[in-house]
């Protein structure tokens, strides 16, 4: 959605929305944390921010707010550091 927001570019909202709703269809209650587990070994589930529930949980929280993220930042994924970018 971001990306949606910078540009207006509605194909960039459609992609987004596939994403999230191909992510929400991923998750499997009563396997790793929040029913997200997506490591190589499924019998250690991973919290970590880049591959596991944690980073979900940011991403799903960033779609259901109107208030811009500033996690990303620290990521280099904020748009504010390249206003210029688009």
């Amino acid at each position: 959605m971001r990306l949606y927001h910078a540009t207006g570019q509605p194909l960039f909202q459609e992609v987004a929305i596939r994403w999230l709703q191909h992510t929400l269809a991923l998750r499997t209650p009563g396997v790793g944390p929040g029913g997200f587990c997506f490591e190589m070994n499924p019998d250690r589930p991973s919290a970590n921010l880049h591959f596991g529930a944690t980073g979900i949980a940011l991403t799903l929280l960033a779609a259901a707010s109107d208030v811009a993220p500033d996690w990303d930042q620290s990521f280099l994924f904020s748009l504010k550091s390249s206003p210029n970018a688009f």
